[in-house]
């Protein structure tokens, strides 16, 4: 106990774990003023003992910033899920805890969860705007923390949202679509529900049944005013956005800032979508990320090198991988104009 690094926690970690031992030595050497993120299991989150102890003086000093769940299989060596905790040193008292729940946030590939760039957009910017969003992110407060017993649990403190639909024993039986489920639809429910409300007639009490052909239903709502003006404001919106950014883009000079030019498509991209209504921004700004790792790195490095149009007219090889196992290799298959499709890759997006 005379180890400065574990004064603050007033006990020593236990041996047979390691977790609170990391933490607390970089807890130690963090700056004033300075913060701190450490990837962990979970158990940090719950265990007692000597664990517990070590929580809840963490807590009670107000070092705990926010707790970040994230999905299992991240990592090649352990397919636990982890939790990111960030910890600050001079945290002022009377804040709360973030605790974000992004277990769900992830794409399969292979055997592995991979977080893709809108998954980690969405948490930078939780983090940083302090956001509460149901079934994904809540501010907790030490009244809340205590009722738990410095329990820091995730699901204790944000429930996940369920996407199953409850089955309804008597509309199996009888027919019928339960009224809850026809509420449950918020967004025809909020940009058409004179149509939404024309389409289901009453059978019996608290179930309806349609009174319209679903394809006709499809066809009223998508040439809805509505509809059809958010539709054609998303248009304009975003063919702005690509003009805007085609000008940027073909007249690069031997200076230009590819990753400023990229951070500020990605930012703006976000703003614009945060104008409409039922559209998540993180699937647009997958997009732009995408389109910027596939494509413009590698054309805004050609393109300053001489100009646009030069680069436009320069053939390159066409590689293709074939074969299998030990026998898989890349060829060239012919030739294309590097031109042909870098004209013409930012205008169709």
């Amino acid at each position: 106990m005379s180890d400065p690094r574990f004064e603050i926690a007033g006990v020593l970690p236990p041996d047979s774990k390691g977790d609170f031992a990391f933490l607390l030595h970089d807890l130690y050497h963090l700056r004033k003023g300075g913060t701190m993120a450490i990837v962990l299991p979970h158990g940090v989150l719950f265990r007692g003992g000597v664990e517990g102890e070590i929580r809840r003086r963490l807590l009670d000093r107000n070092h705990i910033d926010a707790v970040l769940g994230l999905p299992s299989k991240l990592f090649t060596n352990t397919g636990i899920p982890v939790v990111v905790l960030i910890l600050k040193k001079n945290k002022e008292m009377g804040e709360p805890v973030l605790i974000i729940d992004a277990s769900r946030e992830f794409k399969k590939e292979g055997r592995q969860n991979v977080l893709q760039e809108k998954h980690i957009a969405r948490i930078v910017d939780t983090y940083l705007e302090r956001n509460v969003q149901e079934g994904y992110s809540s501010l907790v407060y030490r009244e809340d923390i205590l009722k738990n017993d410095y329990n820091l649990n995730i699901p204790r403190y944000v429930v996940a949202k369920s996407d199953d639909i409850a089955h309804d024993v008597d509309a199996h039986l009888l027919g019928g679509i339960p009224e809850r489920d026809i509420k449950e639809l918020k967004i025809l429910g909020t940009m058409v529900p004179e149509i939404l409300a024309d389409s289901f007639r009453p059978i019996r009490p608290l179930y309806l049944e349609l009174a319209t052909d679903i394809d006709d239903l499809t066809e009223k709502v998508m040439q809805s005013d509505v509809v059809t003006a958010s539709t054609e404001k998303m248009v304009k919106t975003i063919n702005e956005y690509t003009a805007r950014y085609w000008d940027i883009i073909t007249v690069a000079k031997g200076e230009t800032n590819a990753k400023e030019i990229m951070n500020e498509m990605l930012v703006d991209i976000k703003n614009l979508l945060s104008g409409f209504n039922f559209v998540n921004i993180y699937d647009g700004y997958q997009v732009i990320t995408e389109i910027w790792r596939d494509f413009l790195t590698k054309d805004i490095e050609i393109i300053a090198q001489s100009d646009f149009y030069t680069a436009a007219r320069t053939r390159v090889p066409k590689m293709v991988t074939r074969g299998t196992g030990n026998n898989k290799r890349e060829e060239q298959d012919g030739w294309y104009t590097y031109g042909s499709s870098i004209s013409r890759r930012l205008p169709d997006y």
